[in-house]
C-alpha cells in the first residue's frame, strides 16, 4: 500500500513539475518574441515619463530617455542601409534638418495639424532617398559616402538660406488629431513611433526583402545572377533610412524641445556632419546588423554622455572634448576584435558562460 502511495506522489510531483517547466517554457519564450521586447521597452520609456509627471524622477532623466528615442529612430534605419543594404551613407544630418525644417513650417508658421509635418517630412525625404538610391546603382563604396556628404552639405545650406534664425516650436502650436500636444504627450508619441519602428525594421530585415538585401551585400552579381533587383532594394534602402532620419528631425523640435541655430560657425549639432558620424559610430559599436546592437551603441554614444552630464554637470564639461576621442579609441578596438559590436561581444560572452557551466557540470556530476 505505501509503495502504490509512493509511486502515486512521484507520479504526481513528476506531472507537477512538468507542469511548471511548460509554463516556464512558454513564459521565456512570450519574453523572447521580439515584436514583445520591443513592446517593452516602449513601455520602459513611457513609464520614465509617467514618474515625472507624478514627481517621482527628475526632468533630467526624462531629457535622456527622449535623447536616446529620437536617435534610435535614426540608427535603426542606418542599420538596415548599412548592415543589410551595404550602403555608406553620411547624410543623416541634412534629413533631420528637413524634418525639423517641415515640423517648424507647418506647426509654428502655419498652425497645421502634426500630420501635415509628418506627410511634409516623409514626402520630402521619399523623393530625395529616391534620387540617392538611383545614384547608388553607378558610385559604390567610399564614393557613394562622398556623395551623400556633399548632398548633406548643399541641403543643409539651402535649409539655411530659407530660414536662418533660431528655430523653435512652442507647445501650443502643436496638434494632434485636432488635440493640443504638448511635449510630454509628444514625449509618448515619440515612444510609441519607437516600438512601431523597431516591430517595422525587424520584419523587413527577416523578411524575404531583408535576405535579397544581404545577397546584394554580400555580392552584386551573385544576387542579379539569382533575380534580385539591385535598383529596387537600393532605393528602398535609402528611401527607409531617410524617412526615419525625418523622423528623427521631428522629434528632435517636438518632443525633445530643442532649438536649431543654423547660423552657429560649424553648424548646428542636429544639421552638421558631427551627427552622420555619430550615427555611423553608434552603429558600429552597437552592431550594424541588430537593431538591439544598435540601441545599445546609441545609449552608448548618445545616452552615456547625456547621462553623464545630468549626474555630474561640472565633470562632464571638463571631459567633453575627450569624448570623441574615448568613441574613436572604441570604434577601432570594436573593428579590430569583435567587428559586429556590442551584438556579438554579448554573444559569446554568452557562450562562455554557458560552456563554462556545461564544465562545472561534468566536473561535479559527470558526463551523461
Amino acid at each position: 500500500m505505501s509503495s502504490n502511495i509512493k509511486k502515486t506522489y512521484i507520479a504526481a510531483t513528476r506531472e507537477q513539475t512538468g507542469f511548471r517547466r511548460f509554463g516556464a517554457e512558454r513564459t521565456r519564450s512570450f519574453f523572447k518574441t521580439p515584436w514583445i521586447q520591443f513592446v517593452i521597452l516602449g513601455v520602459v520609456f513611457a513609464l520614465i515619463q509617467i514618474l515625472r509627471i507624478l514627481g517621482i524622477m527628475p526632468a533630467k532623466y526624462v531629457n535622456v530617455a527622449i535623447s536616446i528615442m529620437i536617435y534610435t529612430i535614426v540608427s535603426s534605419g542606418f542599420c538596415l542601409l548599412l548592415g543589410y543594404a551595404g550602403l555608406a551613407s553620411l547624410g543623416s544630418s541634412c534629413f533631420v534638418g528637413i524634418g525639423a525644417y517641415c515640423a517648424f513650417y507647418a506647426l509654428q508658421q502655419w498652425h497645421a495639424p502634426y500630420i501635415v509635418a509628418l506627410l511634409m517630412a516623409l514626402g520630402i525625404s521619399f523623393v530625395i532617398g529616391l534620387m540617392i538610391g538611383f545614384v547608388s546603382l553607378r558610385v559604390q563604396g567610399l564614393f557613394l559616402g562622398i556623395i551623400t556628404l556633399g548632398l548633406s552639405e548643399v541641403i543643409r545650406n539651402v535649409l539655411i538660406n530659407v530660414y536662418s534664425q533660431t528655430i523653435t516650436i512652442k507647445s501650443r502650436n502643436m496638434k494632434i488629431f485636432g488635440l493640443q500636444a504638448g511635449t510630454q504627450y509628444m514625449y509618448f508619441v515619440v515612444a510609441v513611433t519607437l516600438v512601431l519602428v523597431l516591430i517595422l525594421l525587424y520584419n523587413i530585415m527577416h523578411s524575404p526583402t531583408g535576405r535579397n538585401m544581404l545577397a546584394m551585400k554580400n555580392s552584386t552579381s551573385a544576387a542579379q545572377a539569382f533575380g534580385v533587383s539591385l535598383l529596387k532594394y537600393r532605393v528602398m534602402a535609402f528611401i527607409i533610412s531617410c524617412m526615419l532620419a525625418s523622423l528623427t528631425g521631428i522629434g528632435y523640435v517636438t518632443a525633445a524641445s530643442l532649438s536649431i541655430v543654423p547660423t552657429t560657425a560649424g553648424g548646428d549639432p542636429a544639421m552638421a556632419l558631427t551627427l552622420s558620424l555619430n550615427v555611423l559610430a553608434a552603429v558600429i559599436i552597437g552592431g550594424y546588423k541588430s537593431l538591439w546592437g544598435s540601441f545599445a551603441g546609441v545609449f552608448f554614444v548618445f545616452g552615456l554622455q547625456s547621462l553623464f552630464s545630468a549626474l555630474f554637470p561640472a565633470v562632464a564639461s571638463s571631459i567633453a572634448s575627450y569624448t570623441s576621442l574615448i568613441i574613436g579609441v572604441l570604434m577601432i578596438v570594436i573593428v579590430m576584435f569583435y567587428p559586429g559590436g556590442f551584438h556579438q561581444l554579448f554573444y559569446a560572452a554568452k557562450f562562455r558562460i554557458k560552456g563554462w557551466k556545461q564544465k562545472r557540470r561534468i566536473y561535479l556530476y559527470g558526463a551523461e
